[in-house]
């Protein structure tokens, strides 16, 4: 069976994000739709942009450990909000054979899909980008 890790992120600033509990009900019903088995839970409270998040760290060693063959997110910003580290993300998932699915956006796992995230990614970023400056 599919081993799904899901990874929820609320920014404590942004109150009109979805909440983390949402985000797992949602990701949990992806995973079901699509019978893959959740191995974890990994949540982070914090924005973005910060590459220093516990939860993440715990993400980004379990793809690399090969603990997990499907990462699933409510959308790609919950991830993160850089596109250059959106990029690198899904080059290391790639690198591991562990694919990407978002309830937002789907999957992540053709190069096609791939470009398409990254190009929310770049909006993502874009828009943080401005909220910083209001």
């Amino acid at each position: 069976m599919t081993r799904a890790a899901i990874y929820t992120r609320t920014a404590s600033e942004d109150t009109e994000q979805i909440g983390a509990m949402r985000q797992v009900e949602e990701c949990q019903r992806l995973c079901q739709e699509n019978q893959w088995d959740v191995a974890a839970v990994v949540g982070d409270s914090a924005s973005g942009n910060d590459n220093d998040r516990p939860g993440w760290g715990r993400l980004l060693n379990m793809v690399k450990g090969n603990e997990v063959d499907i990462v699933v997110a409510w959308q790609a910003s919950r991830l993160t909000r850089s596109a250059e580290e959106l990029k690198d993300f899904s080059d290391l998932a790639a690198e591991h054979g562990v694919g990407i699915a978002t309830v937002q956006q789907s999957t992540h796992t053709t190069p096609e899909e791939a470009a398409m995230a990254r190009i929310f990614g770049l909006l993502e970023e874009h828009e943080s980008e401005q909220r910083g400056r209001e």
